[in-house]
């Protein structure tokens, strides 16, 4: 510890520039945590060979691996093992998740898609080039975004995954959620669908909280991530005796009637329309007629706090007497329906 504050200490000394310095600082961080890295999973590696041994394998020879992570290029050696009539396997990168042949890690990966999400493949490469320690070329990010829908696609298996379960479970409440993410490349369009669901979310902050026994479901095809979700609901609890909850943006397959499909039969269903999107459509719906639109949030309002008491409604006549006889009666009715709450 006192040699690395030496090291701190001396970077922060030998540079007069607040940028420059900044910088050999993070280079410095990365570079540690990288030899750091390297040295814990040859470490992890030497702790597996015990267990590996047990079940019938042999240390075939040593290899060196490079992998990219989420905080820079790692290069460490692992232990390759075999075994008469089964596939030669490295435990050490079974363990950590790091795929054959793939040069970067799951978060790694991740993070790519994530900026992907809202940006084109030029912007991100820009991005995470100048924001993490590792480069990644436009072309290599396109790649990238292939391969993981090729991925998720190809880890969606057969009904089989589930004939380990004895018995279904029963919990009081599920939390569905649904949506869409769009990837802006430079020559198509990508869409990643998602569904997921978990049992509770509980508060570990003011800030911070966590969803209990979640589960998600991502594809590039909204009909195969809502059978992967469906399968799993179907296989692993009774929803008998289940409140769902379910939340979506209210988007084309995402609507409560796509809910309804994939949770079948239930004690109870509801479905809300998540606050920004059902601000949005009230925007979008009375767009021609602004008045209205505080008005109708605070109906919205009073009936969540009455629940199921009071439902969203405005009388025709408050209509007429707010209108003054204008022609806007019909297309206020007929836009107020396409609202779904």
């Amino acid at each position: 510890m006192e040699s690395i504050i030496t090291d701190i200490v001396k970077i922060i000394k030998s540079e007069n520039n607040v940028i420059a310095r900044e910088k050999a600082l993070v280079f410095y961080f990365f570079d540690l945590i990288r030899e750091l890295m390297k040295l814990a999973l040859e470490e992890v590696d030497a702790g597996l060979v015990e267990e590996t041994k047990k079940q019938g394998y042999q240390i075939e020879k040593k290899n060196k691996r490079s992998v990219v992570t989420a905080f820079g290029e790692i290069n460490y050696w692992r232990r390759r093992y075999a075994c008469p009539g089964k596939k030669a396997k490295y435990p050490l990168d079974k363990l950590m998740g790091y795929d054959k042949y793939k040069r970067y890690s799951v978060l790694a990966v991740k993070d790519i898609l994530q900026v992907s999400a809202v940006a084109t493949y030029r912007n991100t490469a820009l991005a995470v080039n100048t924001l993490s320690c590792f480069n990644i070329s436009h072309s290599q990010v396109g790649k990238l975004i292939v391969q993981a829908g090729k991925q998720i696609k190809a880890q969606q298996q057969s009904e089989e995954r589930y004939d380990g379960i004895a018995q279904k479970k029963k919990v009081p409440v599920l939390y569905l959620e649904g949506d869409g993410v769009v990837i802006k490349g430079t020559k198509k369009r990508l869409e990643f669908h998602r569904y997921q669901v978990c049992e509770d979310i509980i508060n570990l902050s003011k800030t911070r909280r966590k969803r209990v026994q979640a589960k998600e479901f991502v594809s590039l095809s909204r009909l195969d991530a809502l059978q992967e979700i469906k399968a799993y609901l179907a296989n692993t609890y009774d929803l008998s005796d289940t409140l769902i909850i379910s939340n979506a943006d209210g988007g084309a397959g995402y609507a409560k009637k796509d809910f309804d499909e994939i949770v079948g039969y239930c004690k109870q269903h509801e479905h809300f329309l998540d606050v920004f999107h059902l601000n949005k459509k009230i925007k979008d719906r009375l767009g021609f007629m602004p008045a209205m639109q505080s008005k109708l949030k605070g109906a919205v309002r009073a009936s969540l706090r009455k629940t199921h008491e009071a439902h969203l409604g405005i009388h025709h006549g408050a209509i007429e007497s707010l209108t003054a006889g204008h022609s806007y009666l019909n297309d206020f009715s007929r836009k107020l329906s396409q609202i779904n709450i």
